[in-house]
């Protein structure tokens, strides 16, 4: 494990890991350095997959394409928005480092280079992310022995965040497993627990005193857990510290740590010989280890004929730590009770019935516990939700719930209602794992929407998402088609501008509002005489949410007497709503990209005490006695621009986030 401190992108391993958001639009920060770097495959594959699989959530990794990156993947890891909840920070950030490494194990990667992920945009703490990043590699190697990966980096930017992940170092040492372990012996049999000690050597690895030695550091410890015992190793005398679980040499005053671990009975190791025929058994000191490690569940190095060994016991296999690492089946034998076997099936089911079923084998005085507490975290992992239906279900959408619910790997049923119930007509339940349960939700949630919409006639844009909310906002995929259609027309009066982000204002209610309207001018009009075109508009110090999350939209209530007077003032050219940009928190412009309909615009010279458009003659299949533009155009600051004097013309398409 290395702190490097420099750019992720000079690392030389097999995979890095990008720190990204939940929709993989690489739009700023260590992301977009990232996304830039691996050329405009490497964004359109991210939203490839977030158009097939749905958005990620904090703590999920993905592993894509490198794209003009040296590299053979690239690992997407989503960590934790600070600000949103910090209780629920650090296990998405412990998941997000966790996951990345088990999908670069499972890949058979052997290097692995992370940032400091969350420490930018956003807003992680720099000794929060670093804790918590260690703790998460120190518990994959622990449970992962037989791992590919054999160097992780952390490669980190700034000086800051290099001094926080060296005081985290500590982190990556193994949690002694005895104090965090409630045995099942009464305490009669407590007291005659006999621990299983181990010292540090020059290769910082963990080697057995002799049983002897064991036995003797048991008794003193049980007498004073924080005092001292004093032994002789091969003719050299050492100061046992237990309150700092230290061994000193009391001539040079040499340290090194010692740790102890419960110790049983011990069983017959014995490891398969060179002919593949007979397995050979372990010395006596050296079964008391393993046997030590196997209790514990947390297997170290074991020093035998000058070679160092780790141990699988899923596995069952030694392991040579040296390059080549060979692998020995090994086998475990004696005379210690038969594990217990938990079988986790409520009293009265019978196993012909659907459920998670899961055999625990182990130590029998740990089985228990672990039953209990494998009960309790299916428990927090099973959801049940249930979607009302205001419509009867047909076949087509009872076949895309099958999808869905196949797809995402959960049970579903529609369960009708009772015969006379006006509303729900149907509910459709769902259950699985949690996570799964709320993707599959938001999914069926969009369908029942498609539904409604394909019913009622909505006609939203073609490019709309299915959403659950009235209004939502949509990153636009980098290079996409729809990207290219704003990006060219801002950058036409704004070419050395460089786009962050371009967000798709999906406002149902706005919308459906815009298009009535729409519906009244070409009844008014004729389509001809719609006029609907993209313009542009700044909004000064007004925030845009009042705009995109408002009943209103565009409000003249909120602006201001201009040229043309009150009105909401619409620009051909970009260049000139630069200088009426809304600057957010983090120093970006912002500015809308509006549909507008201009209608039948009278042209005029500025007129600062305009309320609406002039009269004009009647015309189209409606008649009024008192017709009026619709709306009023003129040209200032090098643009042509257009001016509405009522709300329903104009709907704020693209929120344009740029420097």
């Amino acid at each position: 494990i290395e702190l490097h401190k420099g750019s992720l992108l000079c690392e030389k391993v097999d995979v890095i890991v990008n720190p990204a958001n939940e929709h993989l639009t690489h739009c700023g920060g260590l992301a977009k350095i990232v996304a830039d770097a691996g050329g405009p495959q490497f964004q359109v594959e991210s939203s490839r997959y977030i158009q097939e699989k749905g958005k990620l959530t904090a703590g999920e990794a993905v592993c894509l394409g490198p794209g003009a990156l040296p590299y053979k993947n690239v690992i997407h890891a989503v960590g934790p928005r600070w600000t949103e909840d910090s209780g629920l920070a650090e296990p998405a950030l412990y998941l997000a480092v966790f996951n990345s490494l088990r999908i670069a194990s499972s890949h058979g990667f052997e290097s692995i280079a992370l940032p400091a992920i969350g420490t930018g945009v956003f807003g992680v703490p720099e000794d929060v992310c670093a804790r918590t990043s260690l703790k998460a590699v120190r518990d994959f190697c622990q449970s992962s022995l037989s791992s590919s990966i054999h160097t992780v980096i952390f490669s980190l930017f700034t000086s800051a965040t290099q001094k926080a992940f060296v005081a985290g170092l500590p982190f990556l040492a193994p949690p002694e497993c005895t104090e965090e372990i409630q045995s099942t012996k009464s305490p009669k049999e407590d007291g005659k627990q006999q621990f299983h000690w181990e010292w540090m050597n020059d290769q910082y690895s963990f080697s057995p005193y002799s049983p002897d030695t064991c036995q003797v550091l048991t008794s003193e410890y049980k007498q004073n857990p924080q005092g001292c015992a004093t032994i002789t190793v091969n003719g050299t005398a050492y100061e046992i510290d237990f309150a700092n679980m230290v061994q000193r040499n009391t001539v040079t005053g040499a340290q090194t740590s010692v740790r102890k671990m419960v110790a049983f009975k011990s069983s017959n190791w014995s490891f398969l010989g060179d002919d593949k025929q007979r397995y050979i058994p372990y010395s006596y000191q050296q079964a008391c280890a393993i046997e030590a490690m196997y209790q514990a569940g947390q297997p170290s190095t074991l020093e035998i004929r000058g070679k160092t060994y780790t141990f699988d016991f899923q596995q069952m296999v030694q392991i040579n730590v040296l390059p080549g690492k060979y692998r020995r089946p090994i086998q475990r034998t004696g005379d210690l009770p038969t594990p217990k076997a938990a079988n986790l099936v409520s009293p009265g089911e019978q196993p012909e019935r659907k459920g998670i079923f899961i055999t625990l084998e182990g130590p029998s005085m740990f089985i228990g516990q672990a039953e209990e507490e494998v009960k309790k975290r299916l428990q927090q992992c099973v959801q049940v939700e249930t979607i009302p239906l205001i419509q009867t279900p047909d076949k087509s959408f009872e076949q895309n719930l099958k999808r869905i619910a196949h797809k995402h790997q959960v049970e579903v049923n529609i369960v009708s209602s009772p015969p006379g119930q006006a509303a729900p007509k149907a509910t459709v339940e769902l259950k699985g794992v949690r996570a799964r349960v709320e993707r599959a939700t938001r999914e069926i949630q969009q369908l029942i929407i498609e539904q409604q919409s394909s019913t009622e006639s909505a006609e939203f844009p073609p490019e709309w998402q299915s959403q659950t909310q009235t209004t939502e906002l949509l990153s636009v995929p980098l290079g996409s088609p729809e990207w290219m259609k704003v990006e060219q027309k801002f950058k036409a009066t704004m070419p050395s501008s460089n786009i962050v982000e371009i967000i798709r204002v999906q406002n149902t209610w706005l919308w459906e509002k815009y298009v009535q309207h729409k519906k009244m001018m070409q009844k008014k009009s004729g389509t001809a005489g719609v006029n609907e075109l993209e313009l542009f508009h700044g909004t000064r110090g007004n925030n845009p949410r009042n705009i995109y999350e408002g009943e209103e939209g565009f409000d003249m209530r909120f602006s201001s007497q201009g040229m043309w007077g009150y009105a909401n003032y619409f620009a051909v050219n970009a260049s000139y709503s630069n200088g009426y940009a809304y600057t957010n928190a983090n120093g970006q412009k912002e500015m809308f990209l509006v549909k507008v309909l201009t209608g039948d615009s009278y042209q005029c010279a500025s007129n600062p005490s305009l309320r609406m458009p002039p009269e004009k003659g009647s015309v189209g299949q409606v008649k009024f006695s008192a017709n009026r533009y619709d709306t009023v155009s003129g040209f200032t600051g090098g643009s042509q621009v257009y001016m509405t004097y009522s709300n329903e013309k104009s709907y704020p398409a693209y929120l344009i986030r740029y420097n």
